[in-house]
């Protein structure tokens, strides 16, 4: 094989097992998680809700709450990264947040407000 050939394979061997072994850790709830994703766990106390991230004019759907039922999300590193992103539905907002790999955020919406925290 020509010298190049095997610099390819050596390249292509070292990617793959870089992707391979992406560290994992666990969330507050338990939950494994990819250690380049963010939760989300998100409670409506008024309602089904769909749910979406805006960040920069862009909008990502994300998925739907079912009243009274805690949900969580895992958002996988992509659009969000390095960006002011928000959680909205049609009446809530949740504040902006800039995400680091692994953060943990919980939003509350009530009839009275909405509130969304990081979670240490």
């Amino acid at each position: 094989m020509h010298r190049g050939s095997w610099l390819l394979i050596a390249g292509l061997l070292l990617a793959g097992s870089a992707c391979a072994h992406r560290r994992a850790v666990v969330s507050d709830a338990g939950t494994p998680q990819l250690a380049d994703s963010v939760i989300v766990n998100i409670l409506s106390h008024v309602g089904d809700r769909d749910i979406y991230a805006q960040a920069a004019g862009q909008s990502f759907f994300i998925g739907k709450v079912r009243q009274g039922t805690a949900h969580q999300f895992v958002l996988h590193q992509g659009w969000l990264w390095g960006r002011s992103v928000e959680f909205v539905t049609e009446q809530f907002r949740s504040g902006h947040f800039n995400f680091s790999p692994g953060d943990v955020i919980s939003w509350e919406i009530t009839m009275e407000s909405s509130r969304a925290t990081r979670l240490p």
